[in-house]
């Protein structure tokens, strides 16, 4: 129990710890505040067993949750939770004993429908949008809990980076976990905040976007480069063997088409799914590369019915591109490494 942590981020929650410190006792709490000026460093003074420490502006709870750990012992073991009593801190002796087999324990919400339609509409967009940019999140089974517990000495705090504004430090430190580290996951009712307003916006929106952007290692972006000079490749090349070497179109487009998918393959391999491998990659993204040519190639004619041909391969593209872009992060590239 001497190096167990409860660690809660906070913006005008006083009404709410009025509730919840009392409840907290027996632990060691950290509270990181975002200079809420409503009483919070008062109340928090009161208890012996809660540390508080207040930061000159509002930046956010994944970065305040980081600050809290750097404070703690290497050999801590973490639970971070809400300050709005929507999170049971009836588990907490639960999650820390289950601590000691495991190196992070996930609490999954198992009734959703309590939140504000608001709240449920963006947690279900990212949860989607994560399990699609950043797959190695597929093991978890809620993506945005904010009351998850972990072992302190089995993260790589130096790969932790959130942003300002970001809020899914779980995730972050889920993919931190140094190799071999065992997961575990507790259900638990969500309940309903009784005091004060959920920080829960559209610009909440943002954040994840911009944090999702950020653990994908914008690969996205890297991938569609790499497709740009894989274009560039393959018109070279047809240029090269129809103009200079005067081989017939239809045979030198076979060679133009295979010459930049290696081309692709290498680059891709190399440098946007480098902490990556995969068995029969290469056969796999020539599956990726064929698929996507007969999605442009569907796509564009089933469009041209409608729109201007031009408009409609463009179209074609795109969702090809899409197409491409997801299976090579879901099904060429699939084992993860540290």
């Amino acid at each position: 129990m001497r190096n167990n942590y409860v660690v809660i981020p906070t913006y005008k929650e006083v009404d709410n710890l009025k509730v919840l410190l009392p409840k907290l006792s027996k632990y060691k709490v950290v509270i990181i505040d975002d200079n809420s000026q409503d009483g919070t460093i008062e109340l928090c003074n009161k208890f012996k067993n809660v540390h508080v420490l207040v930061r000159p502006k509002k930046e956010g709870i994944s970065s305040a949750v980081l600050e809290g750990i750097k404070l703690l012992p290497r050999n801590s073991k973490v639970v971070v939770m809400d300050a709005d009593l929507q999170h049971d801190f009836r588990l907490l002796s639960k999650i820390f004993n289950k601590l000691e087999k495991y190196d992070f324990v996930e609490c999954v919400r198992i009734n959703k429908s309590s939140m504000s339609f608001i709240r449920r509409v963006i947690s279900n967009i990212s949860d989607l949008l994560f399990l699609a940019f950043v797959p190695e999140t597929k093991v978890l089974k809620d993506r945005n809990t904010g009351f998850f517990g972990f072992r302190l000495e089995s993260v790589d705090i130096k790969k932790l980076r959130p942003g300002i504004g970001e809020w899914k430090i779980a995730i972050d430190i889920f993919l931190a976990l140094k190799r071999g580290s065992k997961i575990t996951s507790i259900s638990y009712f969500f309940g309903k905040r009784k005091y004060g307003k959920s920080k829960l916006s559209l610009a909440s929106f943002f954040y994840t976007f911009k944090q999702l952007l950020r653990l994908n290692d914008y690969r996205i972006f890297k991938f569609a480069f790499v497709g740009f000079l894989g274009l560039i490749v393959n018109e070279s090349i047809l240029f090269y063997l129809v103009k200079f070497l005067r081989i017939q179109e239809y045979i030198s487009l076979v060679f133009s088409i295979e010459g930049s998918t290696l081309f692709n393959f290498v680059l891709l391999r190399e440098f946007v799914f480098d902490k990556r491998k995969s068995k029969n990659s290469l056969l796999k993204f020539h599956l990726a590369v064929l698929y996507s040519l007969i999605i442009n190639y569907l796509v564009a004619l089933y469009l041209s019915l409608f729109v201007n041909y031009l408009f409609a391969n463009f179209l074609g593209i795109l969702i090809s591109f899409i197409f491409r872009y997801f299976y090579s992060e879901h099904k060429v590239w699939t084992e993860f490494s540290e």
